[in-house]
């Protein structure tokens, strides 16, 4: 079965489509979360008392604040990651 994710446009000279299998995914997956519990650990391991004031800061910030920063933080994700992935 072929999806959208099965496939990468390689760039450089030799542009072409390049086969990628599911385990590619799965691994870029994994990768990416594991990325995530590496920064975010370094976070609570260097600067823990940063991290506390931020989780009060996020305890006492109003729902519409929290989506909007939310929002905010996916689309800079997805545009970085298209940035990188092309």
């Amino acid at each position: 079965m072929h999806g959208p994710w099965d496939r990468r446009f390689r760039t450089g000279p030799n542009r072409q489509w390049i086969r990628t299998t599911g385990s590619d995914v799965v691994s870029d997956f994994w990768a990416a979360l594991a990325l995530l519990l590496v920064i975010e650990g370094a976070l609570y391991a260097l600067a823990p008392l940063s991290m506390k004031r931020m989780m009060r800061y996020v305890l006492d910030a109003e729902d519409s604040q929290l989506r909007s920063i939310g929002l905010i933080a996916a689309l800079a994700g997805l545009g970085l990651l298209w940035l990188v992935r092309g």
